[in-house]
Formats: structure tokens, C-alpha cells, sequence
């Protein structure tokens, strides 16, 4: 199996000296290149941090981090030593569940600027991409408008199509599902499906909607106590054929 994303014995914390808190250590894992995997797991167990340390944007105490490994543009790594070069960091696509849009710019002008800024595309082509992307999430009626006029689901979705409009090797994603109903889950469910079946696409994504899981994720990691365990595929992992403490923990969040 070709990979993706193989992150080997990653640690990072918080803090220095006598108030450095570990949030994780030795934490290994690959993804499949083009697949999805879904880390779930208890608040507080140090999802946010795997993901911004995946990205580069957390310090690493130790071990390494190797993005889009066997993608046709080559692999990028960063360690504790050796951060992401710029125009790497362009590879990586990050939408987090607060979205931080730039508030002087209206909806399609927050997808033609990075475009036009970081790949140095010809307006209209960042044009038709922006408006493209917008269509496929079903905001196109917003493009004109300023982003403070948006609800928060509706920004969530902006945020992912401004990730999406660079197109990306890798792509990260922090509870982008958390202010969406079940219908535009479902667009965002299916544009992303799209984008990793067209390009090779490897996406981490943290997620506490386990419909969302079951149905886009190709593989479950659970994160809890500093430690990180493979669950499997999510059919595997709903069912209960997995570990025990997973099977729970997925059980106990479709309860609540």
C-alpha cells in the first residue's frame, strides 16, 4: 500500500521546564495515500495538538512527521529540528472548526486570495476555481458577501473550500462538521470524497460526529491517555469488532 501521511515516534507538550505537560509520546501511525482517517477520542486527549503538530504548526518534542510520502509531487518532512519550508507548507491544507476568514474580504474573494497570493494564478482561473468550489458546496449565493454575514456552518464551509481551492496534497481537518446539519454534512461529505478520489489526496480529520465517521472515514485512530491505537475501518470499529475501549467510546458518543 502506497502511504500518505507516517508519522514515527511523534512527542509533543506544552509548556517548558518544570510546567512542560506531555500531551503525547511515541506515537506512531501511517495513512493509506488517498484515504481518510478519523481520529476520535475523549475532549482533552490531544487531538487538536496530533493535528497541529501533523502540520507543522505545533512544536515537536520529538520524532517525525512525513506528508503526501508517495503522492506524485514527492514527500515533505518536518522534525523538532527542521520545520516545513513555505512553499511545503502550500501542500498542506488546514480548515479548522473555526474558520478565521479574513473579515475585509467577501466569501469569493477568501478563495481567489490565496490562490492568487501563494500559487501566483491568474485571476480568472482563480476565479473559476473559487466559483466552482462554492457552487459544489452550495453557497454560490454568497459570494459577494461579506464573511461577517455568514452563520457559523456556512463559514465552516468556506473554510474547508479556501483549503480546497490551493489543492492540496494533504489536508487537515479540525470538527468541520460541528455547525453543519445533516444536509450540508453530506456536501461536505461528498466534496471531499471527490477532491481525495481525483488527486491522491491523504486527509486527517478529528471528528466527534460518528455518523460523519462512519461514513467517510477509511480508517479509525483513537486517541486517549497519550496513547494512539489503529481501530480500523469504521464498519469494523461500529460494530464493536475492535478494540473494546474504542467499541465504548464510539458507543457512549452515539448515545449522547
Amino acid at each position: 500500500m502506497k502511504t500518505g501521511i507516517e508519522v514515527r515516534d511523534l512527542a509533543a507538550s506544552y509548556g517548558e521546564g518544570r510546567k512542560q505537560v506531555s500531551v503525547f509520546t511515541d506515537l506512531t501511525f501511517k495513512i493509506g495515500l488517498g484515504e481518510i482517517a478519523m481520529v476520535i477520542g475523549p475532549s482533552g486527549a490531544g487531538k487538536s495538538t496530533l493535528l497541529n503538530a501533523v502540520a507543522g504548526m505545533h512544536p515537536l518534542d520529538s520524532g517525525s512527521v512525513v506528508l503526501a510520502v508517495d503522492h506524485p509531487n514527492g514527500g515533505i518532512q518536518h522534525t523538532p529540528d527542521q520545520g516545513l519550508k513555505p512553499r511545503d507548507r502550500r501542500r498542506v491544507g488546514i480548515a479548522y472548526q473555526k474558520p478565521n476568514l479574513w473579515s475585509h474580504l467577501n466569501v469569493r474573494e477568501n478563495l481567489l486570495h490565496p490562490q492568487r497570493w501563494l500559487l501566483g494564478r491568474p485571476r480568472r482561473e482563480a476565479r473559476e476555481r473559487a466559483d466552482a468550489l462554492l457552487e459544489a458546496m452550495g453557497v454560490s449565493e454568497y459570494a459577494n458577501a461579506p464573511v461577517t454575514d455568514l452563520s457559523g456552518g456556512q463559514a465552516q464551509r468556506v473554510g474547508i473550500l479556501r483549503s480546497l481551492a490551493l489543492e492540496p496534497d494533504v489536508l487537515l481537518l479540525d470538527e468541520v462538521t460541528a455547525s453543519q446539519d445533516p444536509q450540508n454534512a453530506q456536501l461536505v461529505f461528498e466534496l471531499l470524497r471527490d477532491y481525495v478520489q481525483r488527486t491522491q489526496c491523504t486527509v486527517l480529520t478529528i471528528s466527534h460526529d460518528m455518523g460523519f465517521v462512519e461514513r467517510i472515514a477509511d480508517q479509525v485512530l483513537f486517541l486517549a491517555d497519550g496513547r494512539l491505537r489503529n481501530g480500523g475501518p469504521p464498519k469494523s470499529v461500529f460494530r464493536g469488532e475492535t478494540d473494546p475501549e474504542i467499541a465504548a467510546f464510539v458507543q457512549g458518543e452515539n448515545a449522547a
